[in-house]
């Protein structure tokens, strides 16, 4: 992962997310892997990343890089809603909009 001239803009996908401190955390990556990822991000600066897993809501930045954790579009922990993330790309920006598709009770 390297931004650079031949990729200006990056976005990285994943599974499992980093911890925002590197703590040991049974629903993150490895304190090692953890603090690695966020190692590599501070070096190369991606524009954002999204990962799952965690079943509910967890925002945070990496050094001012925004790590989305998304909810599930089938079940969530803390009585979250289910839905998906909507990301609108534009040439200097992106945003990031969550729709709840929870059925009408």
């Amino acid at each position: 992962m390297h931004v650079d001239e031949e990729f200006g803009r990056v976005f990285m996908y994943g599974h499992i997310p980093p911890e925002v401190e590197n703590r040991p955390n049974g629903m993150c990556l490895g304190q090692n892997d953890s603090a690695w990822l966020h190692g590599r991000v501070r070096e190369s600066r991606p524009e954002a990343l999204f990962f799952g897993h965690r079943h509910y809501r967890v925002w945070f930045d990496i050094d001012g890089v925004p790590v989305y954790g998304c909810r599930s579009t089938n079940w969530n922990s803390r009585s979250e809603p289910v839905g998906f993330l909507q990301v609108k790309v534009f040439a200097n920006r992106h945003e990031v909009e969550f729709f709840d598709t929870t059925p009408p009770a």
